[in-house]
C-alpha cells in the first residue's frame, strides 16, 4: 500500500507521539523533565540532515516520481533528491510536490502549449525550475518561512513570449527559478 506523502508525515508524527507517551507511562523516561522534547527534535533534525537513511548523500538522479502525460508533468517526492529534464513538446503545466528534499526540473527541452500553469507545493524542501530565457514566468503565492527567487532574465511582455504561471505554496522551503540548460 502506497501512502500519500502528507498522510505518511501525519502517521509518523502520531506514532512518535504515541511512543513518547507510552515511554512516559511506563516510567522509562520522565516525559515531564523538559529534556525529552529537545532531544527528539534534535534527533529528527540530524536524521533529516543525514538524508533520512544513511550518512552518504545520493548524487542527483532522475526523480522516480516524475510523470509526463499528455503535456502535463506530475512530480511527487518525499525525503528524496533528484534532477529531471522535461521534453514535452506541448507542455500544458502540471504539479510539483516536494517534502523534505530537493528536485531540479529543467524545462529547457520542453515547448509550451498555450500558457502552461504549474502548481508547486514545497514543505521543508527545495524546488529549482530551470526555464528557457524566452519564457515569461509569473509566480503567484507567498511563501511561509521560505522564499521564491528568480535569477534569470525576464523577456519583455511585448515580445509575445510564452507565459509560465507558477502557483506556489511554500512552507519552510524555497522555489528557485533559474536559466534552463541548453
Amino acid at each position: 500500500m502506497k501512502l500519500h506523502p502528507g498522510r505518511f508525515i501525519i502517521a509518523s508524527a502520531f506514532i512518535v507521539l504515541g511512543v513518547v507517551f507510552l515511554i512516559g507511562n511506563l516510567n522509562i523516561i520522565d516525559v515531564d523533565s523538559g529534556l525529552l522534547w529537545p532531544v527528539i527534535i534534535i534527533g529528527i533534525g540530524v536524521w533529516i540532515l543525514l538524508g533520512g537513511r544513511s550518512v552518504r548523500r545520493p548524487q542527483p538522479a532522475e526523480v522516480s516520481g516524475v510523470e509526463e502525460k499528455e503535456g502535463a508533468i506530475d512530480v511527487s517526492a518525499l525525503f528524496s533528491t533528484g534532477e529531471q529534464r522535461v521534453t514535452s513538446q506541448s507542455l500544458r503545466g502540471g504539479k510539483v510536490s516536494m517534502t523534505f528534499g530537493s528536485v531540479v526540473l529543467d524545462l529547457g527541452g520542453a515547448k509550451p502549449a498555450r500558457d502552461p500553469v504549474l502548481d508547486v507545493d514545497v514543505f521543508m524542501g527545495r524546488v529549482e525550475l530551470r526555464v528557457p530565457d524566452e519564457w515569461m514566468v509569473i509566480v503567484n503565492g507567498a511563501p511561509t518561512f521560505g522564499n521564491v527567487e528568480q535569477s534569470r532574465p525576464q523577456p519583455s511582455e511585448t515580445d509575445g513570449a510564452p507565459t509560465l504561471t507558477v502557483n506556489a505554496s511554500i512552507a519552510f522551503g524555497s522555489l528557485e527559478i533559474t536559466r534552463a540548460q541548453r
